[in-house]
């Protein structure tokens, strides 16, 4: 069996995606992460059954309500995969 190349995703890793890319839009938040790939950290939310990446057993779902006030106060989630366009334009939400 071939393996599969490091951007192709499985059909689960792309509900995950899809998932977290209407919350972010619903939330008038980004998907971003600047410790690695995007596609690595829903590789990991999917294989966490839906946890948080960072945090999982303190997390159980990504997003979750901590990640959205922690976007919304501080421009990003613990993870920074959450963010504010303020936050991507260099800015911090003021603080």
């Amino acid at each position: 069996m071939p393996k599969r190349a490091k951007t192709e995703l499985t059909d689960a890793e792309t509900d995950t995606l899809n998932r977290l890319t209407r919350f972010a839009a619903n939330s008038h938040l980004k998907l971003f992460n600047v410790k690695g790939s995007l596609y690595d950290r829903v590789r990991t939310i999917t294989r966490l059954d839906g946890a948080c990446p960072c945090k999982p057993l303190e997390r159980p779902h990504c997003p979750c309500r901590e990640g959205l006030k922690e976007a919304r106060t501080d421009g990003q989630c613990f993870c920074r995969l959450l963010v504010t366009d303020d936050f991507l334009n260099g800015k911090n939400n003021g603080h």
